[in-house]
């Protein structure tokens, strides 16, 4: 009951929380009420990217990329570092929060069924309201004529809601392992293992699936 408790609090912060910091914003190919137009303004604000452009971060082909003759290039990877910094930092800003640059990670396969490889980035966003809650976040990247350009990212887990780890993407969905929260679990250790899926949907991000949800 604790734990409920704690979750239902957790709720009512986040809904608190998220009407003061995005107001009344809304944009077109974003669920989570964050103003597009003003994500890619403070991107464009943002300086000395080069400098967060490694890092670290994982960077992966989904496993059946090579299986297709692709209609525009594969994107640079240098470029795309540096497209993926400016968005993530414009994210940030808006929240204002700040990125854990080091648990990025980018993969690269095709969302939207033209056989380009396009590109999706899980990022944890920490700091919300000078706190110390934190939010994993999938944003997607669609492949025009070999460059990526940002579409559209979403909230996927965090604090007190879940963790998740991208795994991969085949034929167009993004999969990812889960653990969520039992009832007697502690904010630091979800402990119930799952999977589920993210298609990219008339610009949108959707949950199409969540499985195997099974206690340790």
């Amino acid at each position: 009951m604790q734990n409920y408790r704690q979750k239902s609090g957790f709720v009512i912060l986040l809904l608190i929380f998220g009407g003061f910091v995005f107001g009344c914003n809304t944009s077109a190919g974003n669920e989570d009420g964050l103003n597009q137009n003003e994500v890619l303004e403070n991107s464009a604000l943002t300086v000395s990217l080069d400098a967060t452009s490694d890092n670290g971060n994982s960077v992966i082909t989904s496993e059946n990329a090579g299986e297709k003759t692709n209609a525009s290039p594969t994107p640079n990877e240098a470029d795309s570092k540096k497209i993926i910094n400016r968005y993530l930092a414009g994210v940030a800003k808006v929240s204002g929060a700040s990125e854990y640059v080091e648990a990025r990670k980018i993969v690269y396969g095709d969302l939207d069924g033209d056989s380009d490889d396009d590109g999706a980035v899980q990022f944890t966003i920490e700091g919300m309201g000078g706190g110390n809650y934190y939010a994993f976040y999938l944003a997607v990247f669609r492949n025009e004529n070999g460059k990526l350009k940002p579409l559209t990212y979403k909230v996927v887990g965090g604090k007190l809601y879940r963790n998740i780890t991208f795994k991969q993407i085949k034929d167009g969905r993004i999969y990812f392992d889960t653990e969520e929260y039992a009832e007697e679990d502690g904010a630091c250790c979800p402990s119930i293992k799952g999977k589920t899926v993210y298609i990219l949907k008339n610009g949108k991000l959707e949950e199409v699936k969540a499985n195997n949800r099974n206690k340790k």
